[in-house]
This record gives C-alpha cells, sequence and structure tokens, in this order.
C-alpha cells in the first residue's frame, strides 16, 4: 500500500506582506542644514536602520525592464514614509530643486540578509531614483521624495561598509550641493590622474 504525501505550497508573499515585514524596525535618522538666505539645503544626511537598511539594486530586480517585484517595491515606499513622517517634523519641505549634487552612498553590510554578489553601484542607481519626485515621466511610480527634479543632477560615489565597522548595520547618504564640494572633489581627481598621465 503506498502513501502519498503532499506538501502544503508555501503562500507567495505579496506588497502588503512585505510591507508589514519590513516596516518591523526601520528607522530614519536625517540631518541636513540650509542657510536662511537660500533656497535649497547645503547639505542632508540621511540613515536607515533595520530592514529598510537593505537597499535594493533595480538593475538587478526590475522584471522586463519596468516592474520591480514586490520586495523592492516596498523598501522603497517605507523609504517613503520615514522620509515623509520626518518631514512632517519641520516647518517647509526640502528640495534641492535643479541643483548639481554630489551624493556618498556607504551600504549597510550586517543584518541586510543580501547575497554576496550586492552591487554598490546599482544601489546607488536606486538611491538616486528614489530622490526623484513619485511622477517620473507622466508616470506615477508609487514611490520617490522629489529631493531632486532629475538623477542626472547628481553625481556619486558608493560602498559598502566593511562588517567590522561599528554602523556596518546602518546605510548612510550623504548629499551636498556639488559646488560647495567641487574644490574638494577637484583635487582628489587631480591627485589620482593627472600625475600618472604618460
Amino acid at each position: 500500500m503506498s502513501q502519498t504525501t503532499s506538501k502544503k505550497r508555501r503562500k507567495k508573499k505579496g506588497l502588503k506582506d512585505y510591507l508589514t515585514e519590513y516596516s518591523k524596525g526601520s528607522e530614519i535618522a536625517v540631518r541636513l542644514h540650509q542657510y536662511k538666505s537660500e533656497p535649497t539645503p547645503s547639505y542632508m544626511h540621511i540613515a536607515f536602520r533595520g530592514p529598510v537598511a537593505a537597499t535594493p539594486c533595480f538593475k538587478n530586480n526590475r522584471v522586463k525592464g519596468i516592474w520591480l517585484p514586490a520586495n523592492v517595491t516596498a523598501r522603497l515606499k517605507i523609504m517613503d514614509t520615514l522620509f515623509e513622517e520626518w518631514v512632517l517634523t519641520r516647518s517647509n519641505r526640502p528640495s534641492f530643486e535643479d541643483e548639481q549634487l554630489f551624493m556618498v552612498c556607504r551600504f549597510a553590510s550586517k543584518g541586510t540578509r543580501r547575497g554576496t554578489n550586492f552591487d554598490s553601484d546599482n544601489a546607488l542607481s536606486t538611491i538616486k531614483d528614489w530622490l526623484e519626485p513619485n511622477i517620473k515621466n507622466g508616470r506615477n511610480r508609487g514611490w520617490g521624495v522629489g529631493l531632486t527634479e532629475n538623477d542626472r543632477l547628481i553625481r556619486g560615489y558608493s560602498e559598502t561598509k566593511d562588517k567590522t565597522e561599528d554602523t556596518a548595520h546602518i546605510t548612510e547618504i550623504a548629499i551636498h550641493r556639488y559646488g560647495e564640494v567641487q574644490h574638494y572633489a577637484s583635487n582628489f581627481i587631480k591627485n589620482i590622474i593627472d600625475d600618472r598621465i604618460p
């Protein structure tokens, strides 16, 4: 006599499931400096802790080049929610508008449950996209905070934190107006390139 056993199929998680899962323990901290006489901030520093610190990579997750899977969309929406909650604590909504920007992203390496093939350059593209308005090319993406009018205005550098760092569980995003760091950037490029031209 043969005995047939059947395994219950695990229910596929949807957007609501991921939103509930990733919201628990996710936090944001924002530091901003803006001169009263100027319309845009001088710099902004954003730190994500918890599940939301695992910044997704668009290039690795797009379906047919357009749609993002539910787990990626959930993280972006939670990033939105946390940022909007911070905005509510202020008297005005900050925006860099059409300023040229320089951004440094240092991505969390601990507690993110990511694979070893994580690409910080791809994650940098995610953050650039997230900084744009939620309505892009006439389409409401359902996420985006509008800190910049266009991600083409952003020059960027990215890296994944070493797991031995005290802040290895935190993703940090530092955004500066490019004009204020251009001198340092130019000197850096000059030192590593110009002296090596044959």
